[in-house]
């Protein structure tokens, strides 16, 4: 399973091409836009903070894991979004 994070300009769209081709080649993917950007709710880029996105990773996390219980995860992030998925890992290594 590959969950997906967008960089600071995008949105999960950017990553469309390497979803279908990962899907093709039998992973699950997900991609998440984080609050303020593409479909998500809230306010455009504004308020913007590293708690939050934790936050959203987490729960992307939780609910795909409860699907798909035992599968190996991969997180993949862009820009900014590599800085999430660096400091989410970073602050919890028990999940790494």
């Amino acid at each position: 399973m590959v969950l997906l994070i967008h960089g600071f300009a995008q949105c999960s769209d950017v990553w469309m091409e390497t979803q279908v081709n990962l899907a093709m080649n039998g992973y699950i993917v997900y991609a998440i836009d984080l609050e303020g950007y593409g479909y998500s709710a809230g306010a455009r880029i504004t308020g913007l903070s590293i708690e939050k996105m934790h936050h959203q990773v987490a729960t992307l996390l939780f609910l795909s894991g409860r699907d798909h219980a035992g599968m190996p995860v991969f997180l993949l992030g862009h820009s900014m979004g590599g800085l999430v998925c660096a400091t989410f890992l970073n602050n919890n290594p028990h999940i790494a």
